[in-house]
């Protein structure tokens, strides 16, 4: 009887290592290549968090994916209700399901997802920055609004009625000029000091919006103004209120000059109130960032309760991507704001 050749037992050999290959694709996905794994998902990057957890439950097979911070499923595909474990991110943790009859993650797994943990951070921060950043353009949307509502609110309010009274009093005033001149006088004089309020009117509506002594003075000057103003608390007391900066600052945006100003008065207004300080200081400085510090020798008090003055500093710091800190400082009270400057 002929002897089988050794080779023939080869094309056998290569088709089982296929089957094998096929099942374990079937089963577990492509955690035996993890480069081609991270390219797939390197790929969905650009497509947010969810997406990109789908191309890691499709790649590698698994019942559920998710990216878990402080307790809460920032995005999540799959079936939770299956065991899970946790593997760390640079934020948050990657929370992967067992698949059916495994008690954990085999070495294979844990190597793939641990080349995956940094791209998934990646996602995680972009997806966290996404939410800031719409939260804050809210923000502005609100801020728009509620700036337009109450210029309506005064044009309509106030200065449209005071208007309304000139003109009337100046069609009277113009028709009882020959039959009644004393009667027409006294209208006229009632159309001066009319026309005079609606001046004023105007003019607090436009102050409002941009602060006069910013365009007339620059923000140091500015500033600088408003300290000379300030000698005293609300109490009485004396106090002493300085301008440290540069002596010239480069060209800033509009809106970084109007928060700037806005908070550091603001800040100055706290300490005359609030404070038992001698002596206050606004501090700028600015190289990439324009930096502002008010900070008075009052006694630390404990934290500062937030109420609307604290709250705008942060609203008008976080609406130009700057940051606010306020509270007791190693003197006194301190504010910091820093504004980040972009191209002028």
């Amino acid at each position: 009887m002929p002897r089988p050749c050794a080779g023939s037992d080869r094309p056998v050999a290569r088709s089982g290592a296929r089957l094998q290959r096929a099942v374990d694709r079937l089963l577990y996905g492509e955690r035996s290549d993890p480069l081609r794994v991270a390219s797939r998902v390197g790929g969905r990057l650009g497509t947010g968090l969810a997406s990109t957890l789908a191309e890691v439950q499709e790649a590698l097979r698994l019942p559920f994916v998710a990216v878990r911070v402080e307790g809460v499923d920032v995005a999540s595909v799959g079936t939770p209700d299956v065991s899970t474990v946790s593997l760390p991110l640079a934020e948050g943790a990657l929370v992967v399901g067992l698949r059916a009859g495994e008690k954990k993650l085999s070495a294979a797994d844990e190597k793939v997802l641990g080349l995956l943990a940094g791209p998934l951070s990646t996602a995680l921060q972009a997806t966290r920055l996404s939410e800031q950043l719409q939260v804050s353009r809210e923000r502005l949307v609100v801020a728009r609004e509620e700036e337009r509502r109450r210029l309506r609110q005064d044009l309509h309010d106030g200065l449209g009625p005071l208007l309304t009274g000139v003109a009337l009093s100046a069609d009277a005033a113009a028709n009882l000029a020959e039959r009644s001149p004393g009667e027409s006088q006294a209208l006229l004089a009632g159309v001066r000091h009319d026309s005079r309020t609606a001046i004023a009117e105007v003019r607090r509506i436009v102050d409002d919006l941009r602060p006069p002594a910013l365009d007339e003075l620059g923000l140091v000057a500015a500033l600088q103004a408003r300290a000379a103003q300030t000698s005293r608390r609300t109490d009485g007391s004396t106090l002493v209120a300085t301008v440290d900066a540069p002596g010239q600052l480069p060209p800033l945006p509009a809106a970084v000059e109007v928060a700037a100003y806005r908070i550091a008065t603001e800040a100055l207004v706290n300490a005359v109130r609030h404070s038992k300080a001698t002596r206050v200081v606004t501090r700028l400085a600015c190289d990439d960032e324009l930096s502002v510090v008010v900070e008075d020798d009052g006694p630390a008090l404990g934290e500062w309760a937030p109420g609307i003055g604290i709250t705008g500093m942060y609203e008008r710091a976080a609406e130009l991507g700057g940051t606010c800190t306020v509270g007791p400082g190693p003197v006194g009270g301190v504010v910091r704001v820093t504004f980040p400057l972009g191209p002028t």
